[in-house]
């Protein structure tokens, strides 16, 4: 039988508060404890649940922050736990597939960590027995569980958040730190430092490692981290370079989303947490809790939201088999299903379960009042296992009460422990109504009476509210009365338990009929039972503080058969502790189930005076307990362990069983220290063994700390006050003896009065009264109380009386020695001498540092003018800033200590990476070198710019040069290309950089037109566009006369495209008019160009290469940004380019703009395309998804020496631009085509063709539109779903049934260009040397505009 059914929730803001085996193990840290689960075989269409195996309570004195969890045997289950009590622990757990006892006992621990909270721990992937945890100061602790061994590592030092082991590299971790930090670290040996990663803004909150090594990113298997900051950004980074790869801004919520899901970002920074499943799948968590899932590969970009069940804010995800499992603000566990998309919810407590009601008109639902400011109704007769509804709107504090209305179940009353009292309707998601009115204490009782008025009670007041206000007003039988604790209703009237212990009856009317005595301390609970058949008199059940229960039979109260005064029918005893709630069993009429602070919940027999059943399963004082309203023979049981249990009471023994048997026999544990000694708790000193979740050590008893827990939340009876602790008597010795009685006293006065006596005052008799006697008898009294106090370790009474007697050295000697000096006692000191002032200020400094408050110590050393032992302080703790400060302003402005202070800084800060606050430091020793080497290590324009202006005032020009051509670079694939015109104007070595800069510029701003019109280029490329409107003219002669596969000639291949497409030649010959005109004005445009630079003759033709449009524009540009042309321009042009083989978009367009500027120098159209080609095999290679684009810049119209030439680049271009065209007219394919040659085609996007280019447009550049007529922009490319366009016309073609447009100006009329048309034409052209691969999609592009 299930034990628990609601456990304690996962602990909020805590990376580790949830981990799982990865299969079948799910491990919680709710607070002080630790909670196992497993999923549940549900059927087909049923959404996923959880079984909750057991829980493992008082894991840890202090906060569990994390744990690890592996099956090491069938049944047998591993837990390492890690808390901020210092400790960490192996639990050994037996948890069965079927529901049953739940073991564990504490195996082993280590406390290696000092007094250091931990801060996460993990397990190695392949040696799971292998726990590593790290502390808040960076300190690593390796524990092999097995041989009980540990190893400490401290490499540097780190504010941890969470710990993760690879699980592909052995002894190699990842560390989240605060301050957006993350570390790689190799535990081998002595440990080192693999990388620090810098990218975050704030504190980094999760990570999780890729299960795969995978080339998803790179093109080399990598070992890829994710990581989610409180920046709201998520980063993926390749832990072999230290490369960040990806970077997703979690998207923010939408507008009008609600108050409640816009609390959780407004103002406060959001905590994400990050789940790799697979290599290209990852789980997020968004900003207003929703779970998100990412996919890095494929066609998809962005994210997609997989639930919102978590409210406001989602703190963990962890993977369990199949299941995505989450924890959030709303305290449930939600349990998603990737195959089924299904998601199923398991509702947990984040606080004392106070109290529990079933609905009189549907007893299936169950109401629970929460400590976490929540009333949760369970619906126990749905088909699912858990069908909850939480109430939380305007509930501001701990649920003490509900009660249900008893002829409506939309009306549920309850109270809170601030006085407020309301009424709600679960159903209905609404916001409870609340009285205007709040009582001055906690309410414990909320009752409705017969007729369905509302009535609660607070400690001296109980209130009637109006049915629809709620509006209160004070009851008068309850007025003038001693304080009332307790309320019930029943037996024809009601019972009210007051403070004294009695319990009056009255009626309806609020008559005094009689009165129960029995008990003598504060009423708890009052429960009426079942009406006995003979005489019609029902039995009223009494709690109190007394520890015991009592039953009277109570006759109807509306008769006059009820007797003044009441006895107890039976009184039931056993508790150890006082009663906190009962209830009838509705199976057997004569059981009384009752809760106790005992943490026990018994079952009697009213009849035989005894206890048939006793639970013992809880862990903290148990408040409320109710019996299952469908399942008979159960019970429900809550209290302070923040969870709900449900068993049976025939499973129950029926005394607490003193010993346990059968249990595992514990490894014996290190011997405690220190504080600990002397405590026995679970996992410290002795094993603690534990049967269903409870400790045999504590069943007989309440742990003194839970019963000081709950004395204070319970009503604290009225006039029992405490009286606040006063302060120790300086003469114990002497008070004692004066209050021996009357004849003490008279026996001293008669010995005062003896003068002379033998036993006058001062003798060991009468050493008391020294305080009335002569100075030496005051003496002696002094000296035995200030013996005493020293024997009972009573310092601050030794100090006070040794400061009487004027022995200050002396005291401030003592606690000097014992570190215990205090700044009043160092200015008792200077009392003394200045010397002893003096050294007592060195011991105290000592004391503070050792205490690690630095800066109160260096300020004692500068009182006595140790400046230069105040600075070594600050050093030998990295307060370097303080340091240099006190240093400059105590010291000779010469003094060596200011160096040495900087250099120290400077190295510390480069260790850490702050790069510039480094250069600083060596700018202020003069070091331009060192500041120019640090500031070198970024790889940011401004930096390497401010680096190469440095090492130019060093003089040494190699390092300049280097630094400068960096810089340029950076600056172009960064978009900063002000920056690189800069640094070209400064360093004269590289000045021919900013012919680079001023070409990517342009460049850049000309491919935002052109990687939009992919198809348009190909259309036109393919439509012949030569001036004579033939393509086979512009093939070349060996095009002629020569056959492809089906045996025509190109010749009979025009002439069956000329006769089955009219419409086609009339398109070329208005095109030839285009181009007609565009080419006059690119010769009027070079004839100017060429003037100006002294040339002449050189015109373009209508022959000519395309490209030297392009190259007109670069030279153009360079005159506009007043760049002269040198003589040695294109030798420095070759020094500044980009000769890095590259390996993204963006290095690949600067490699081609450093190409482009040489071909524009070069005087010979063959040389210059010679260049080209190789740019084109570079693409090809290198970064093969940009090669369609670069073709359409390089060759926009299908003539001169770059197209005959480059033609096996270019056709492979063209074949995968319409391919996608296909893809994007008619399939939803995810697939991603790619040539024999490597052309990867761009995914699709909603506005129909992707950008196959990673730069991005900056501000001030437009895109350029003086382009020739064969690549003009004014002409677009649009699919039936583009609608009519009033600037051009449409045509539909009769192969494919796609409209597609070339729409043109006022001034030339449309081309239409059919996608069949275009697969056509590029057929004439592959005459020969097509590959494998190309045939291939020529065979799916055939099939596809089939099935258009």
């Amino acid at each position: 039988m299930k034990t628990v059914c609601l456990t304690p929730s996962a602990n909020w803001y805590s990376a580790g508060a949830l981990a799982s085996d990865g299969d079948r193990l799910l491990v919680g840290c709710a607070r002080q404890a630790l909670l196992l689960a497993g999923p549940v075989a549900t059927a087909a269409g049923g959404a996923p649940s959880l079984h909750h195996h057991g829980v493992v309570e008082d894991a840890h004195r202090e906060r569990v922050v994390g744990a690890v969890v592996w099956r090491h045997a069938p049944g047998a289950v591993s837990v390492v736990s890690c808390g901020e009590d210092a400790l960490v622990k192996l639990w050994t757990c037996e948890v069965g597939e079927e529901e049953g006892r739940f073991r564990y006992h504490c195996e082993k621990q280590h406390s290696a960590h000092g007094k250091l909270k931990v801060a996460a721990v993990a397990h190695a992937a392949r040696s799971p027995h292998v726990a590593i945890s790290v502390d808040e100061r960076g300190t690593f602790v390796v524990w092999d569980t097995v041989a009980h061994t540990t190893r400490t590592l401290f490499l540097e030092k780190m504010a941890p958040t969470e710990l993760r082991c690879s699980p592909h590299t052995e002894h190699v971790v990842a560390v989240a730190g605060k301050r957006g930090l993350l570390w790689t670290v190799s535990l081998a040996a002595s440990g080192r430092v693999l990388q620090k990663l810098r990218g975050h803004d704030d504190d980094v909150t999760s990570i999780s490692w890729c299960p795969e090594l995978t080339t998803l990113l790179s093109f080399e298997q990598d070992h890829l981290l994710a990581s989610a900051s409180k920046d709201k950004t998520i980063r993926v980074w390749g832990t072999r370079g230290g490369r960040c790869h990806v970077t997703q801004r979690v998207p923010a919520p939408a507008e009008g989303g609600g108050r409640r899901q816009s609390a959780g970002t407004g103002g406060e920074r959001a905590w994400l947490a990050v789940l790799w499943t697979a290599a290209d799948c990852l789980y997020s968590s968004g900003l207003t809790g929703q779970l998100l899932r990412w996919r890095l590969a494929g066609d998809g970009d962005g994210c997609q939201v997989v639930h919102r069940c978590h409210g406001r804010s989602l703190f963990n995800i962890v993977g369990l088999g199949e299941l995505v499992v989450s924890s959030g603000i709303q305290r449930q566990l939600v349990v998603h299903d990737p195959r089924s998309l299904l998601t199923g919810t398991v509702p947990c407590l984040g606080g004392q379960t106070a109290a529990l009601d079933t609905c009189p008109v549907d007893p299936g639902r169950l109401a629970i009042g929460c400590g976490d400011h929540t009333i949760r109704v369970w619906n126990l007769g749905a088909d699912s296992a858990y069908s909850t509804v939480t109430v939380w709107q305007g509930i501001k504090a701990k649920v003490l009460t509900v009660a249900w209305h008893p002829h409506k179940d939309t009306r549920l009353a309850f109270g809170t422990d601030e006085g407020r009292v309301g009424v709600c309707d679960p159903g209905a998601g609404r916001p409870p109504q609340l009285c205007p009115e709040h009582h001055a204490g906690a309410v414990y009782s909320v009752s409705w009476s017969p007729a369905g008025q509302l009535f609660s009670l607070s400690l001296g007041a109980v209130w009637r509210h109006d049915a629809s206000r709620l509006t209160a007003v004070p009851w008068p039988p309850a007025a003038g009365r001693a304080a009332c604790s307790q309320l019930s209703w029943g037996g024809g009237g009601a019972a009210l338990g007051r403070q004294d212990g009695a319990v009056e009856l009255l009626t309806t009317d609020g008559l005094v009929r009689g009165a129960a005595l029995g008990h003598r301390r504060l009423v708890t609970a009052l429960r009426w039972g079942p009406a006995v058949s003979d005489g019609g008199s029902r039995p009223l059940a009494v709690a109190s503080y007394d520890s015991f229960v009592s039953v009277f039979d109570v006759p109807d109260l509306d008769g006059s058969g009820c007797p003044e005064l009441l006895q107890a029918r039976v009184t039931l005893t056993g508790h150890k502790s006082r009663v906190l709630d009962l209830a009838w069993l509705q199976d057997s009429p004569t059981r009384l189930v009752s809760a106790s602070q005992d943490a026990t919940v018994r079952v009697w027999d009213t009849v035989a005076g005894s206890a048939v059943a006793v639970y013992s399963g809880h862990h903290r004082p148990v408040r409320c307990c109710l019996p299952h309203p469908l399942l008979p023979g159960h019970v429900f049981s809550g209290g302070d362990d923040c969870s709900l249990h449900l068993w049976r009471v025939d499973e129950q023994d029926a005394v607490v069983p003193e010993t346990v048997t059968g249990e595992p026999t514990a490894a014996p544990l290190p011997a405690p220290t220190g504080k600990e000694k002397g405590r026995t708790r679970a996992g410290d000193g002795a094993p603690a063994v534990a049967v269903n979740g409870t400790d045999s050590a504590s069943r007989d008893r309440t742990p003194p700390a839970a019963a000081a827990a709950a004395a204070a939340a319970q009503p604290r009876e009225l006039g029992d006050g405490r009286r606040a602790r006063t302060q120790r008597s300086l003469f114990p010795l002497s008070g004692a003896a004066e209050n021996r009685g009357k004849a003490h006293s008279q026996a001293d006065l008669e010995h005062l009065m003896a003068a002379g006596d033998d036993s006058a005052p001062g003798g060991d008799g009468w050493s008391h009264v020294g305080l009335f006697g002569n100075d030496a008898a005051l003496r002696d009294m002094v000296d035995k109380e200030m013996r005493h106090h020293e024997a009972q370790k009573s310092s601050a009474q030794l100090l006070h009386m040794s400061l009487w007697r004027g022995d200050a050295a002396a005291v401030v000697r003592a606690a000097a020695a014992e570190a215990l000096l205090t700044d009043e006692l160092l200015a008792l000191a200077p009392m003394v001498s200045y010397r002893f002032w003096e050294e007592m200020s060195l011991k105290y400094a000592e004391q503070l540092e050792n205490s690690k408050e630095c800066l109160k110590a260096s300020s004692v050393l500068l009182a006595c003018h140790k400046v230069s032992e105040a600075v070594a302080l600050l050093l030998r703790h990295s307060l370097y800033r303080e340091a240099l400060c006190v240093s400059r302003l105590r010291l000779a402005p010469d003094d060596p200590s200011h160096g040495r202070i900087l250099r120290l800084w400077a190295d510390q800060l480069t260790t850490e990476g702050n790069m510039e606050q480094a250069a600083k430091c060596y700018l202020s020793l003069g070091d331009w070198a060192a500041a120019a080497g640090v500031l070198s290590r970024r790889s940011d324009p401004g930096s390497l710019r401010l680096a190469a202006r440095l090492w130019a005032r060093t003089g040494d020009r190699t390092q300049t040069r280097a630094l400068a051509l960096l810089c340029v670079h950076a600056s172009c694939l960064r978009a900063e290309w002000d920056v690189g015109l800069a640094v070209a104007r400064e360093v004269p070595v590289v000045v021919a950089g900013a012919h680079l800069c001023v070409a990517h510029r342009t460049v850049t701003a000309e491919l935002e037109t052109t990687k939009h019109r992919l198809y348009e280029w190909a259309a036109r490329l393919l439509s012949g566009e030569d001036g004579t409107g033939s393509t086979e003219q512009t093939t070349g002669d060996g095009m002629d006369g020569k056959s492809d596969d089906s045996g025509k000639s190109a010749e009979e291949r025009e002439k069956e495209r000329e006769g089955s497409s009219a419409e086609s030649g009339q398109q070329e010959s208005v095109t030839g008019k285009e181009k007609s005109s565009d080419e006059q004005q690119r010769v009027k445009y070079d004839e100017k160009a060429v003037g100006e630079e002294g040339r002449d003759a050189t015109a373009v033709s209508s022959q000519e290469d395309g490209t030297e449009w392009l190259l007109a524009q670069l030279r153009h540009a360079w005159r506009t940004a007043g760049l002269e042309q040198q003589e040695d321009l294109q030798q420095n042009l070759q020094e500044v380019a980009y000769r890095t083989i590259p390996t993204s978009p963006k290095q690949l367009w600067l490699a081609a703009c450093s190409e482009l500027c040489l071909a524009a120098l070069e005087s010979d159209p063959a040389v210059s395309a010679a260049r080209l080609v190789k740019l084109l095999a570079l693409c090809q290679q290198s970064v093969p998804s940009q090669l369609p684009l670069l073709c359409a810049l390089l060759v926009p119209s299908p003539r001169g020496c770059l197209w005959e030439t480059g033609r096996k680049y270019i056709l492979p271009a063209l074949l995968s631009v319409l391919h996608q065209k296909a893809h994007l007219a008619g399939s939803d394919s995810s697939a991603t085509p790619s040539s024999s040659n490597g052309v990867k085609v761009a995914p699709s996007s909603a506005a129909g063709e992707q950008s196959q280019c990673d730069t991005s447009p900056t501000d001030g550049i437009s895109a350029n539109t003086d382009r020739p007529s064969s690549v003009s922009t004014r002409g677009s490319v649009t699919s039936d779903n583009a609608g009519d366009d009033p600037r051009g016309s449409s045509a539909t073609n009769s192969d494919t049934g796609t409209k597609t447009v070339i729409s043109g100006t006022a001034d030339a009329a449309p081309a239409e260009v059919s996608l069949s048309e275009c697969v056509r034409r590029l057929e004439l052209l592959y005459v020969s040397g097509r590959t494998q691969e190309e045939e291939r999609m020529f065979s799916e592009l055939s099939a596809r505009l089939k099935a258009l």
